[in-house]
């Protein structure tokens, strides 16, 4: 690129492209329900799992469309459980790789019956 006017074209076709192709998604909101886990033993059938932040990620179309989320957790976890403690994992994955890994918290505490 010889000049000025070639790169402010090319540059602008850049951002273009990023503004065509990616968006931002928010898949949970920090303290919102992910999911239930069954509990054993415990005051209640099942405790809420949430996350501490809110997770929000910027892919691209064809990305999101292969996006696959999972909780991975211990079956029925063992009464008590105290708010806030790490009962699973979140893990997040576009097709065969993994992108992202984050802990899931107990929304609730559950004592023991």
């Amino acid at each position: 690129m010889s000049n000025v006017n070639e790169r402010a074209r090319e540059s602008e076709r850049i951002l273009d492209y990023g503004f065509r192709e990616f968006s931002n998604y928010t898949l949970f909101q920090a303290g919102s329900n992910v999911d239930n886990i069954e509990v054993w033993l415990g005051d209640q059938p099942t405790v809420p799992v949430i996350l501490s932040d809110n997770l929000m990620l910027t892919l691209s179309h064809e990305e999101r469309r292969n996006l696959k989320v999972k909780i991975i957790a211990p079956g029925p976890i063992s009464a008590p459980i105290m708010k806030g403690s790490v009962v699973a994992t979140l893990l997040v994955d576009i097709g065969t790789s993994r992108i992202l890994e984050r802990p899931l918290l107990a929304g609730t505490d559950i004592d023991r019956l």
